[in-house]
């Protein structure tokens, strides 16, 4: 191939200038050399080095060559790069390279196993190394050369864009081996290195390489941190190339690198969008709760709390061109879906309802979800969907598949007979209408322009939900930690009036719908507005309502993402392989049936990197089986399928039983099993602490998932439209209930969803409505044995924090004593559940006769009382409370039952650490004493008791008096809110 000869002169590979090495792959060299971790001082910015390069690529080479820009900018950050696919991972590109460099592929793929090099670049490197006799050898290709050879190698795939796929016609294809070839065989070993990286989109293994103190996992995870090393990011890049901000500009209108890096040459700024190019899509804040996610929008006046929908991004671009309309759809990946998301361009057209006479172009901001009927369905039904009405490459062919469980598959059948599932849109936005551009118009303003434009099509497109918050009574002090609910403020009439509580209400209705979330919009904010964000809140980012079971950890491997944002080795375990029991009915009838586990997702987040170096000591000192040895697979004492095995190293001999949480369920296809979504463990027990079988079976985890997204209520419904014909009368879904539940959880339930206060006796008030509710929500545990776990927060400030999903630190943690029954406590099911697979103690019964309480300080004779419910509100709202659900409580408002609830904890230790009286820690903060509701005509209120009375006394003299806090004893059976409270005390210990 020929190219231009002014355009020979900057080299992709390096050459000595002036004793300056200037190419491009000697900014990567610098850049490596200069951030190498260590533990002695701070990694120099990249930054720098990357001005220096700059500054003498400019002096030596101004003016660049047209096209120079974005090319430096592909090369750079290649996962920017949506328009060119290559179709190759590590596996594939080993065999090209392999054929093209005459070298054995098995070498190559040595990274993966020997863990001495954590990329294929790096791989390559050292083998090309020792047979290179001239390291410092001139390449004869030049950036625009090897960047035009990327594009013709990028046009044989067919996920690349049609731009790049039209300046390469199939019939003028030379075949990949071909390209390549051209590609690597004049570039020197390094520079081979970072072009094998360029087209594995990922340079980051070359630019910030391990050093050789990380090559052991334990070194690596103990002795660095994740930001030991300071990365170069897109947008600083930008800014040094051009610090008048010009560059940065274009790309937020257009966020192809391409077209604002051409634009920017040509001096042509980027003002307003144009239809037919995508606009960068905005980041969304993540509120931690209903107060910090406020607060980011403290300067609005109003907010708008927009429901968020579980589906794919589509950015729709509707021109009219010679009077007829051409659309095209970009998705949140920057990639073309055009043609993928076929299915919903004759949607778009009806909605709009397009006069071609007056109408122009339009840009439009949409989610695209799977209805059935006018029911949005699961997102995982999106795929198949998409898969079968696509016109491009994503087309596929539905195959057999095994059948469902019979849950799933009657819900199923008796759906699509009537109405199969199909895809529709649900638009939040607008931001282009008739050559006029609206991103810098307010967000009230563009969502009314969206009202009028879009034409409502039930079951095919809708708007989005989205309700009113006014910020003006917003609380701007601090306050308490995190999960508790925000001080209310009562209005005049009667309502609670804090933007807090609205949002907190707002947020119990998405989540009784079962719905992902809600995305917070300021009504002044403009479009991807940098001081006014938009704020995502959902139920994982809370503390403590994120879904949360017990599973088993059957495997481990390595991931290439995780471990690249940790910085380990390919050695370490990073990514647990989850399994289901599937056989736990023959298990319980035959004792010496052999286990059968379904492994069929993974879960590497969540554990910290001292947990999680435990985790690996714990696995690899088991003498763990490897997953490629199959003829070891017999001396395991379990069976298993995998449905997932991309990087399973090892299979563990004896499987751990981990806690994990994530949003709600979801399935890898629609066919499939339903798993945690964003699944992160919390902790991980060793064999000695508990059981592999106290985790959920497959039968159990996909009934407690079909409960806790609203399946069941649906089976409900078609199993009475068939067996009762069309008069039916159909079940009705408590959505009201439902809400009820979780504004009580979340602290916000107003005083009108509370019944006047009655005096019923115990039984009567567990058959009041508000009695069944909360009663549903207490989750059932009393078939638990107690163990050591809390759910309060700590007051130290110096433990560690998860590692989150997205690389910052998780905000949600599941403790153990919810970690089942916060997903639905309202099952029958799961009752069973729970008894079929009780927690073992972590210690013996103390059987030794009842220690007189000589040390309580009891003031029983106190004539003090509330003086009003509120009082005792605040009596229990300042205290961790613990109580036995099934004994239950006597004469006590349903209100302080709420409160009860919600400060609940379920064992001996995680009372005694929030109130402090642990040893080591001081407890929450506010905390102001601890309250237990026992019966001591009980054998386990007698234990209790006794057992608690033994820990403060043992404690007494290691514990200030200023830490610890009161611990008041009442008797759960005697105990009447009306009457003083100290004068029921059984004991008060402080």
């Amino acid at each position: 191939m020929e190219y231009p000869s002014h355009c020979k002169q900057f080299r992709f590979s390096k050459f000595p200038v002036l004793e300056q090495i200037i190419s491009f792959t000697s900014l990567i060299r610098e850049i490596a050399k200069d951030t190498s971790p260590n533990t002695h001082g701070q990694p120099q910015n990249p930054l720098d080095t990357f001005n220096r390069w700059l500054q003498k690529l400019r002096n030596d080479f101004s003016p660049f060559p047209p096209g120079t820009t974005s090319a430096i900018f592909r090369f750079l950050f290649p996962h920017e790069d949506a328009r060119r696919k290559f179709g190759m991972q590590e596996t594939a590109l080993s065999r090209e390279l392999a054929k093209c460099l005459c070298i054995s592929d098995s070498r190559l793929l040595e990274w993966e196993t020997k863990g001495e090099t954590i990329s294929l670049g790096d791989q390559l490197r050292h083998i090309l190394e020792p047979a290179c006799s001239d390291l410092g050898a001139i390449c004869s290709l030049n950036v625009t050369a090897v960047d035009a050879l990327l594009d013709e190698l990028a046009a044989i795939s067919r996920f690349s864009a049609n731009s790049i796929r039209a300046k390469f016609p199939r019939k003028r294809r030379r075949s990949r081996e071909t390209i390549l070839k051209e590609l690597f065989r004049p570039l020197s070993p390094f520079d081979s290195a970072c072009l094998t990286q360029i087209i594995l989109k990922d340079l980051r293994p070359l630019m910030y390489p391990l050093c050789e103190k990380q090559l052991h996992y334990t070194t690596a995870l103990k002795e660095f941190r994740s930001n030991c090393v300071i990365e170069l990011s897109r947008f600083n890049a930008m800014k040094a190339w051009d610090p008048t901000y010009a560059l940065i500009k274009n790309h937020r209108v257009c966020c192809s690198l391409d077209n604002a890096c051409d634009a920017f040459e040509r001096n042509e700024p980027i003002t307003k969008p144009t239809v037919g190019a995508q606009l960068e899509v905005p980041k969304s804040q993540k509120g931690r709760d209903f107060r910090h996610a406020l607060s980011f929008l403290s300067r609005s006046k109003k907010v708008w709390a927009e429901t968020k929908y579980d589906g794919e991004r589509a950015q729709i671009h509707v021109k009219i061109t010679n009077g007829r309309p051409k659309i095209k759809i970009f998705s949140k990946s920057k990639r073309d879906s055009t043609d993928d998301r076929i299915a919903v361009h004759s949607i778009i057209l009806e909605c709009l309802g397009l006069d071609t006479s007056t109408f122009e172009d339009v840009i439009l901001d949409a989610e695209m979800v799977p209805f059935n009927g006018e029911k949005i369905e699961g997102f995982w039904k999106i795929r198949r969907l998409i898969e079968s009405t696509a016109s491009g490459a994503r087309r596929k062919v539905a195959k057999d598949t095994e059948p469902e469980s019979p849950e799933t598959q009657f819900t199923q059948s008796s759906k699509e007979e009537d109405c199969p599932s199909h895809l529709g849109l649900i638009f939040f936005d607008v931001m282009h209408l008739n050559g006029r551009s609206l991103l810098t118009r307010p967000y009230h303003e563009r969502r009314g322009i969206l009202e009028t434009l879009i034409r409502v099509l039930p079951g095919k497109a809708l708007l989005a939900e989205r309700w009113e918050i006014d910020m003006s009574n917003l609380g701007r002090q601090g306050g308490l930690s995190s999960w508790l609910p925000p001080k209310r403020k009562v209005t005049e009439d009667n309502h609670y009036g804090s933007p807090e509580t609205r949002l907190g209400r707002i947020f119990a209705r998405t989540l009784a719908s079962h719905e992902e979330g809600l995305i917070l919009k300021a009504a002044e904010s403009t479009y991807n507005d940098w001081v006014l964000p938009w704020v995502k809140l959902k139920q994982d980012y809370i503390p403590g309502l994120g879904d949360a079971l017990d599973l088993v950890i059957v495997g481990a491997g390595w991931q290439k993402e995780r471990a690249l944002e940790l910085r380990i080795p390919r050695t370490t375990l990073i990514t647990f392989y989850i399994g289901a029991l599937t056989n736990a009915e023959e298990m319980a009838v035959n004792p010496a049936a052999k286990p059968h586990f379904l492994i069929y997702f993974t879960s590497s987040y969540g554990l910290t990197r001292g947990e999680l170096e435990e985790a690996n000591f714990l696995v690899k000192s088991n003498d763990p089986v490897h997953y490629y040895d199959k003829s070891k697979h017999k001396t395991l004492f379990y069976d298993f399928t995998l449905a997932t095995h991309t990087h399973l190293q090892v299979l563990l001999r004896e499987p751990l039983l981990a806690e994990l949480f994530g949003d709600r369920f979801t399935k890898a296809r629609d066919e499939g099993y339903f798993e945690i979504r964003w699944p992160r463990i919390t902790k991980i027990h060793r064999t000695s602490e508990r059981s592999w079988r106290d985790g959920l079976s497959l039968s159990e985890l996909q009934a407690v998932a079909s409960q806790t997204i609203g399946m069941d209520h649906d089976i409900d419904l078609d199993a009475a439209r068939i067996w009762k014909g069309k008069d039916a009368i159909l079940p009705t879904d408590d959505w009201r209930g439902r809400c009820r539940k979780w504004e009580v959880r979340l602290g916000v339930a107003e005083r009108d969803v509370v019944p006047p206060q009655k005096r019923h006796r115990g039984s009567e008030l567990r058959t009041s409505q508000l009695a069944e509710d909360l009663q549903d929500m207490a989750s059932d545990y009393s078939s638990r044995t107690l163990r050591v776990t809390t759910n309060l927060p700590q007051a130290s400030a110096h433990s560690e924090k998860p590692l989150s999903q997205e690389g910052g630190v998780a905000e949600s943690y599941a403790s153990s004593e919810n970690s089942q029954s916060s997903l639905i406590a309202t099952s029958s099911l799961f009752r069973a559940i729970i008894r079929k697979y009780p927690s073992p103690p972590t210690s013996p019964v103390d059987t030794r006769p009842p220690v007189v309480n000589q040390y309580a300080d009891v003031n029983k004779r106190s004539s003090a009382s509330f003086a009003t419910e509120n009082d005792g509100i605040d009596f229990l709202q300042a205290a961790v409370v613990w109580y036995d659900v099934e004994v239950g409580i006597g004469q006590m408002s349903d209100l302080a039952l709420a409160y009860l609830q919600t400060n609940r904890v379920h064992s001996l230790e995680a009372l005694l650490t929030g109130s402090g009286w642990h040893p080591i820690t001081s407890g929450s903060p506010w905390i102001q004493r601890a309250v237990v509701f026992l019966d001591p005509k009980t054998e386990g209120g007698r234990l209790f008791e006794q057992d608690l009375l033994l820990s403060l006394k043992q404690r007494l003299g290691s514990i200030p008096t200023h830490v610890r806090k009161p611990v008041w004893i009442f008797n759960s059976q005697t105990f009447n809110w009306s009457e003083p409270y100290r004068r029921q005390a059984l004991s008060i210990v402080r």
